[in-house]
């Protein structure tokens, strides 16, 4: 059974800090805390000779280096390689809870369940405990590999789509659309010339004449035919006099705007928190932003205020992932806290 989603999530763990964006794709959703997207994680990747562990916020490793490869943790569970092709799913202390031994084990909770799918060609969802909760069904054509929003997107031959609840009912099925994952409890249904938004019992809210993006938080911006501007959960317009070249979605409160090649950001209420004059940025995550300034990238706070007096190098998308952040200073890369300092600092080839 294929799936919806594209090949990147079969990136190698080991390679982790590339694939912190896929991470966060993956589970911004997922992890959010309260109404907001803020990532709740206290375990993070490192190497250590050659294998890998984890590390607390301090810098203190609490699961010492035994994986050939390991991920980001999600929801107090991470999917690591004991060797090539040996996925297990640990706990935060680092205890094995599922091993793979007979398929192939998915990177990502989501909703509370993980995707394991088969030798055998049956795909199934797992809880944290290890147990097999349900399987998807053989009349599927294709399904997507994780859950958002406790629904996941499936279709049957024919194209005729469906969403799953975490039990692996159906909740309710499309006649006609090409939908979107669920965020924020709505998801979007795509036809030619206008885009629907549905509930999680497939009932229609409202629909609008152009191209809408998925909610975040109160708003979803929409794509007119002149400019873009935002919709909220009754389909009533908002923010439509925004003079920028391009705006993206919200995330946590914030939207980047870009004006004469420069990007900053715009709060819910249009107001330019970051002025537009930075190469390149990230977005808001856990109460900051990274932006690149003058060859430079520098944390800020949403009163465009540094909130680290440190410039540095580069720093890894998305920034700080709960307290800390990846980060290179010179010749050195690692992670820091809040405070600008080092916590940890990774080998390099010359300093073994």
């Amino acid at each position: 059974m294929t799936d919806l989603q594209n090949e990147s999530d079969r990136i190698p763990m080991k390679i982790y800090y590339p694939i912190i964006t896929l991470f966060i794709i993956s589970c911004i959703w997922s992890c959010k805390k309260s109404a907001t997207h803020e990532l709740e994680v206290n375990r993070y990747p490192v190497q250590i000779g050659k294998r890998y562990g984890y590390i607390d916020e301090q810098g203190k490793v609490v699961i010492e280096p035994t994986f050939y490869s390991v991920g980001w943790f999600n929801q107090n569970r991470a999917v690591a390689e004991l060797e090539p092709g040996q996925k297990v799913m640990i706990d935060t202390n680092g205890i094995i809870i599922f091993q793979d031994t007979s398929g192939y084990l998915r990177d990502v909770f989501s909703d509370g369940l993980i995707r394991f799918d088969k030798k055998n060609g049956v795909s199934c969802f797992i809880d944290s405990l290890g147990q097999e909760r349900f399987c998807l069904s053989d009349t599927l054509a294709d399904s997507d590999a994780y859950f958002s929003g406790e629904r996941l997107r499936v279709r049957f031959p024919g194209r005729r789509f469906a969403f799953l609840d975490t039990q692996g009912k159906v909740a309710f099925e499309l006649k006609q659309g090409f939908p979107s994952p669920f965020y924020d409890d709505l998801a979007i249904v795509g036809f030619s010339g206008r885009t629907c938004y549905v509930n999680k019992s497939g009932h229609r809210k409202f629909c609008i004449k152009e191209r809408g993006s998925n909610f975040s938080g109160d708003l979803a911006l929409v794509f007119g035919d002149q400019t873009s501007y935002f919709i909220d959960k009754k389909g009533r317009k908002k923010l439509t006099k925004l003079s920028y070249d391009s705006v993206t979605p919200f995330i946590n409160g914030f939207a980047a705007v870009t004006k004469n090649g420069k990007t900053g950001f715009i709060n819910t209420k249009g107001k330019e928190v970051i002025p537009t004059k930075y190469k390149e940025v990230l977005y808001f995550i856990n109460n900051s932003v990274a932006v690149k300034s003058d060859n430079k990238w520098i944390f800020l706070n949403h009163y465009n205020e540094k909130i680290i007096t440190q410039h540095f190098d580069e720093v890894t998308a998305p920034g700080f992932v709960g307290e800390l952040a990846y980060v290179r200073l010179d010749s050195t890369w690692g992670y820091i806290n809040k405070k600008g300092q080092f916590v940890w600092k990774t080998e390099t080839e010359s300093s073994k």
